[in-house]
């Protein structure tokens, strides 16, 4: 049995936040629902289907493709300026995936980060070799 922990935002932007002071003014423009939890959408992902969400926290993976580029993210809360809390608890991990190229140079693995988008799908998933 695989675990169900793929979360999948497709961005129509790459409304991107990093170590910003304030929650900027692309966030605070866009209709995202702030209290739709990860779990909330684990628990039930047929009523959260195509919701605007904003959510945050550690890059695990950056993987470019032809045309997207899939980032995994280690969830955490994010806290009133919008930037993740990365020493609170995880509610397990999701994956942003964009059409606009992002460059893994950047978008290293343990980097901070705050997303913005619709939430499509669940996927299964290993973590590792943990499936």
């Amino acid at each position: 049995m695989m675990f169900n922990f793929w979360f999948l935002l497709t961005l129509g932007l790459a409304f991107i936040l990093q170590g910003c002071a304030t929650l900027p003014k692309e966030f605070r423009e866009i209709p995202v629902k702030k209290e739709i939890t990860l779990s909330q959408v684990l628990s039930s992902p047929e009523i959260y289907k195509n919701s605007q969400v904003l959510w945050g926290g550690k890059i695990v993976n950056c993987l470019n493709k032809d045309d997207i580029t899939l980032l995994e993210i280690v969830q955490f809360p994010l806290d009133l300026e919008g930037k993740p809390k990365a020493d609170t608890t995880s509610e397990g991990r999701f994956l942003v995936e964009t059409p606009q190229f992002l460059d893994c140079a950047i978008y290293t693995p343990g980097k901070l980060i705050t997303v913005a988008g619709v939430f499509k799908d669940l996927r299964d998933g290993k973590i590792g070799e943990k499936s």
